[in-house]
């Protein structure tokens, strides 16, 4: 962190405490003391009202507020992501708080910033009742390419296949659905589009080359027609006894939709990938039955057949 970036946080943190000493904030900052010193000197000297009492430490004068308009690119990005989760995924009163709030938000950004979290928000999206437990460190780099329209080479792994190929992209839009994000793109590889799981790409770099859209329609145009694609398959399951307790309070990635059933809970599923799938229901036993994926009950039966074969006494 350089100088004047520290000097901003110093003023927030300043704001977050009633009193703060140097000792706490040099350890925040990871700097010494002296240097916690020169910066509250500088503070003071820019007009910033730091009162300092000797034995207490330091604080801001009553009624002092900077407001927080510094973001950084990822910060604002971040707020875009946020908040969408928050449209999604809360009752309709959080909704209206989440929107006023980044409204307020909004307002304190430069014009160029609030042009860039409105293009973002038009190519970010949730599937209804997706999960939000997918994670992925590439989030900040495809949504800058995003903005940017800059072409991304990438190393990507098949799911079904485990094929790692070099590739380039042209990103379209962020969804997320299935419990993971996905980067929707254009493929120089393909010559088409194509769905990327973000968890699945093991490097990326965003290239000096911007791209023209293909396509002028908005990300939300075009979900229906790439999630109904060869890549997603939907299945219904049942789980029974302890299986549908452990279901109910931990299982989340991929759940479409779910019903409670005298006999247990069932579950609507989406994945793209399903031996992922058949090996995680396989460790519920007899206690899970999949209801109508033909295919997914036979990647079941084989697994549990080699698992008998491996353990079987010769």
């Amino acid at each position: 962190m350089n100088r004047v970036d520290r000097l901003m946080a110093m003023i927030l943190l300043l704001q977050s405490r009633r009193c703060i000493t140097a000792e706490e904030i040099a350890q925040h900052f990871e700097v010494s003391v002296r240097t916690v010193y020169r910066d509250v000197s500088a503070l003071g000297e820019a007009g910033v009202p730091v009162i300092a009492e000797a034995g207490v430490g330091y604080s801001l004068m009553k009624g002092y507020l900077l407001p927080p308009v510094m973001f950084s690119y990822e910060e604002a990005n971040a707020l875009v992501t946020g908040g969408l989760l928050v449209e999604k995924l809360t009752d309709s009163r959080m909704r209206e708080d989440m929107e006023a709030a980044l409204l307020k938000i909004r307002a304190l950004l430069p014009r160029d910033q609030q042009d860039s979290l409105s293009r973002l928000a038009k190519r970010t999206g949730y599937l209804q009742h997706a999960s939000v437990e997918g994670h992925s460190v590439n989030i900040p780099q495809v949504q800058r390419a995003l903005l940017d329209l800059c072409v991304v080479r990438m190393t990507y792994k098949a799911g079904s296949s485990g094929v790692v190929t070099c590739r380039e992209i042209e990103p379209v839009g962020l969804l997320h659905y299935a419990g993971r994000w996905h980067l929707f793109a254009w493929c120089r590889l393909r010559n088409d589009y194509r769905d990327f799981r973000l968890d699945r790409i093991s490097s990326l770099e965003m290239t000096p080359e911007h791209f023209v859209p293909r396509d002028d329609r908005a990300l939300d145009e075009l979900i229906d027609q790439w999630v109904d694609s060869e890549n997603l398959c939907y299945v219904r399951v049942r789980f029974s006894g302890w299986a549908a307790d452990k279901v109910d309070r931990e299982w989340s990635i991929g759940i479409m939709n779910k019903v409670k059933t005298p006999d247990g809970i069932e579950l609507t599923m989406a994945t793209d990938d399903l031996r992922c799938l058949a090996s995680s229901l396989l460790g519920f036993g007899d206690d899970v039955e999949v209801l109508d994926s033909p295919e997914l009950r036979e990647l079941i039966a084989e697994r549990a057949e080699m698992v008998a074969s491996h353990h079987r006494v010769k």
